[in-house]
């Protein structure tokens, strides 16, 4: 799989680290765990995403909104913050992933990890102060 998804923050913040070369079946797979994760969670629970080494990533809109499933629990989901490339093309689709899998959720992108955490922190007073990674 090309991610990997663990806690960041313990029950408040999943991260997920996409690698290089992205499939709709690694998106799938993410969003199910993430799915998981989240009901586990204590809400509301961000979503964290890492795409900075990401170089391919699926472009066919029509079939990631075939293929994603629906959010089981919208409503425990926070924040979704993705840290892309500063890439235009990237940031696009990466924001119709988001739409697609959170639908209704707060959502906003960065292009570097401190300005993303910086911004959770002071969105939630809940939150450790983890390492950047």
């Amino acid at each position: 799989m090309a991610v990997n998804i663990d806690w960041f923050d313990e029950n408040h913040v999943i991260f997920m680290q996409f690698q290089e070369f992205i499939t709709i079946d690694d998106l799938v797979e993410a969003s199910y765990n993430g799915h998981a994760m989240s009901i586990l969670g204590d809400p509301p629970v961000h979503i964290l995403v890492d795409a900075r080494k990401a170089k391919t990533f699926p472009m066919n809109a029509k079939q990631m909104s075939e293929r994603l499933p629906e959010h089981p629990a919208p409503d425990r989901v926070g924040w979704v913050l993705v840290v892309t490339p500063d890439n235009v093309l990237m940031r696009i689709i990466t924001a119709l992933f988001t739409h697609f899998e959170i639908m209704r959720g707060k959502f906003r992108l960065f292009t570097d990890m401190p300005s993303a955490l910086e911004f959770l922190r002071e969105q939630d007073s809940r939150l450790n102060q983890p390492p950047i990674p």
